[in-house]
């Protein structure tokens, strides 16, 4: 199973790459985060771990398996039904494109559920990054180490 979602984001990529990038103010301003801890520190690197509480999903660790600084990161998680996700940010000429493609194997039972469910999370995850990027001035501090 794959889903694919894009968002339009009036605002410069770098500026929207620092909001993306914290990964642990996700809560901040997705639905879609309960609670985000980084295991191995907070900035995102290749190898670093994530726990990560989701509404309706149990407690997972998410580890980042590539990043491209100030453009894209993909993180995993393991288990009996397993996902990975890519975030990247492409520029646009009003200002950048949040690109989210999500995976999972397409289990019998869960697979008809998530294909309903995902699509709206993901878009709701969106709304949330545009909305959080709109009241952010076009600079933010640098991430934490």
């Amino acid at each position: 199973m794959r889903l694919i979602h894009r968002t339009a984001i009036a605002r410069p990529l770098p500026m929207v790459w620092q909001v993306l990038s914290r990964v642990e103010d996700w809560p901040d301003w997705t639905p879609t985060m309960r609670h985000v801890h980084g295991l191995d520190g907070a900035a995102l690197a290749t190898g670093r771990r994530f726990r990560i509480r989701q509404p309706l999903q149990r407690e997972r660790i998410w580890r980042v398996t590539h990043l491209e600084p100030g453009r894209a990161f993909t993180w995993s998680t393991d288990g009996p039904f397993g996902f990975d996700a890519l975030h990247r940010l492409e520029p646009s000429a009003t200002g950048c494109v949040s690109h989210v493609e999500l995976q999972a194997p397409d289990h019998p039972l869960l697979g008809p559920i998530l294909r309903r469910m995902l699509p709206a999370a993901l878009a709701a995850e969106a709304r949330g990054l545009g909305r959080i990027c709109q009241t952010c001035p076009a600079t933010v501090p640098p991430s934490p180490a």
